[in-house]
């Protein structure tokens, strides 16, 4: 429930700076812009993951210029990262992205926003995982860079050894205040982690335990 409040005061937060602010304009072009000319013309086969980590890195570095750009950057990555990365890869012009990421707030104004209002209230039952795409995507990429480190065989890992391993990929895959997340999560739930990876359980059952998906 404290995930779900989180969620709502953000999307709410998001939709209203979006709209009230016109700067939030200025931001979103600038920040699409920096994006393309980051990766030039290689963008058309970045991957998502390599986008996610490009944003993680970029959305700080905003911070410098404005906080309320930092905000715009967080905000683009953590709710339309699918439409972001495509819009991308297609090579579309900064403000034809910034159009289509107003469209997608218009969207979620009118049906997204109040669907999870009333989840909220405990009217409906969403998936959790549809909610947490991004967080349950990024929870499977570690776990399975941390599986294909030690070539999927658990057998002679110690939980230290594993440890180890889960913080060097958050360190790979996040920065900030993510990645101190990550460690956390990582150190208290290692026992629940070393089990299943002994068990061979999947990255997605994992998550799936860490309430992550």
């Amino acid at each position: 429930m404290q995930s779900l409040s989180i969620l709502v005061v953000l999307t709410i937060l998001g939709i209203a700076i979006a709209q009230q602010n016109p700067m939030m304009c200025s931001f979103c072009v600038t920040i699409v812009g920096n994006a393309q000319d980051s990766f030039g013309p290689t963008i058309v086969n970045a991957t998502d993951l390599e986008l996610l980590r490009y944003f993680r890195e970029e959305c700080p570095r905003c911070a410098i210029k404005s906080a309320m750009m930092a905000a715009e950057c967080e905000y683009l990555v953590s709710y339309h990262p699918l439409m972001l990365f495509r819009d991308l890869r297609e090579q579309k012009e900064a403000l034809e992205i910034h159009l289509d990421y107003s469209q997608e707030l218009a969207v979620m104004e009118t049906i997204f926003l109040p669907i999870l209002l009333l989840l909220f209230a405990g009217s409906l039952a969403v998936q959790k995982a549809h909610l947490d795409g991004p967080y349950c995507h990024m929870c499977e990429v570690i776990l399975n860079d941390v599986r294909g480190d030690f070539n999927y065989n658990f057998t002679n890992v110690t939980p230290q050894q594993l440890l180890d391993k889960l913080y060097y990929e958050c360190d790979q895959n996040l920065a900030g205040p993510a990645c101190m997340q990550c460690h956390r999560i990582a150190r208290n739930n290692l026992v629940l982690i070393y089990n299943d990876l002994q068990a061979g359980k999947g990255a997605y059952f994992i998550c799936q335990q860490l309430q992550m998906c």
